[in-house]
């Protein structure tokens, strides 16, 4: 629940979703970039369990982007926007509560997430999340260029929590 007794929906991305998160997510700037239509549509077809958004009196408030590696068995987060006045209510990390639910249902007990360097808010979030499901989180890489300056994080979320 949230205030007032309003009910956060959370599904997976359909392609009648993709212009209002792509609005979300140019909200999100600078951590965060909207690319064209066509990504989203691949996203919501192909990842249905781990691109999902959040959705309170029928709008869509908020929304997640996550890519399934079998190679690696491990799911990367790669995108996570909140609309601006629907921020502070936890709505960034139910979606990803949402995603480590997912990701222990194929067994998998890591993910990646790249989050951009200023970007304090989003790091605190992943960290606290973590922290209450008793997990680990490590630096993994940097990345630096194109306009990106972003590190991706190991999170290991264990298989038996």
């Amino acid at each position: 629940m949230m205030k007032g007794g309003d009910v956060l929906y959370i599904r997976p991305l359909e392609e009648g979703d993709i212009k209002t998160v792509r609005e979300i997510l140019a909200q999100g700037a600078p951590f965060v970039a909207s690319y064209n239509n066509y990504i989203y549509w691949m996203l919501g077809k192909y990842f249905p369990s781990t691109c999902l958004v959040a959705e309170k009196n029928g709008q869509i408030i908020g929304y997640i982007g996550a890519l399934l590696s079998m190679e690696k068995q491990k799911i990367f987060v790669w995108q996570i926007a909140v609309k601006s006045n629907e921020r502070g209510q936890q709505i960034g990390r139910r979606l990803l509560e949402n995603i480590v639910t997912a990701a222990k249902k194929m067994g998998i007990d890591e993910l990646e997430i790249a989050i951009d360097d200023e970007n304090i808010i989003c790091r605190c979030m992943v960290k606290k999340l973590v922290q209450d499901l008793e997990g680990t989180i490590t630096e993994k890489e940097k990345y630096r260029g194109e306009g990106f300056r972003e590190t991706v994080y190991c999170v290991f979320i264990g298989k038996n929590q």
